[in-house]
């Protein structure tokens, strides 16, 4: 079902008549974390960059996907021993873009967005372990953030990520872990 779902997010966009198709290039900063139990560590610096196709139907709405590069994870202190977890994911978001008449530079997003891991790394004083089996595969959550328009190609924008499902597989981990994050970042609209 949950494959169901995504793939119909996922072709969404290019089964309705769109007004205007714009492509463009992003990149920018993540503070990502994790929520759970014990309430996760601290965040984590991290980069993320991709490509987008923008969808507009009428002056305000739009529907935009993604295909990011994301660097998440979060730095923790277990038992006395500094611990930084690096996960690389390939997220997929797919946004409904808003704005209103009078603040039309101001663009809100909201939808939904499913990742895939890449890689990841946990570090800490003894040495890097990369042990991708103790983390689920896919990883799923609702983006909420603004973009604001300085022209018709320069975007800036900033986002919160939630992911609705456990990032740990609970047959190794039994955590009720989900990753988050805070995005600041730039785009540009060919």
């Amino acid at each position: 079902m949950k494959r169901i779902v995504i793939l119909i997010l996922l072709a969404l966009p290019f089964i309705s008549p769109a007004q205007d198709i714009r492509y463009g290039v992003k990149a920018g900063l993540n503070l990502a974390n994790y929520q759970g139990e014990d309430n996760g560590g601290r965040f984590k610096a991290g980069a993320y960059s991709g490509l987008f196709v923008n969808y507009k139907f009428t002056d305000m709405f739009a529907i935009q996907t993604e295909l990011v590069y994301s660097q998440q994870g979060s730095r923790d202190h277990i038992d006395g021993n500094s611990v930084t977890t690096s996960l690389d994911y390939l997220t997929v978001p797919v946004l409904m873009q808003f704005s209103l008449n009078n603040f039309d530079q101001f663009i809100f997003v909201l939808g939904p967005q499913v990742g895939y891991l890449l890689d990841s790394k946990v570090k800490t004083e003894v040495g890097t372990e990369h042990d991708k089996s103790i983390y689920e595969d896919f990883d799923f959550g609702i983006i909420a953030g603004i973009e604001y328009e300085f022209s018709d190609h320069f975007l800036i924008n900033t986002r919160y990520y939630y992911g609705l499902i456990k990032f740990f597989n609970q047959s190794e981990v039994n955590s009720g872990a989900r990753n988050f994050n805070i995005s600041i970042g730039a785009a540009y609209r060919f």
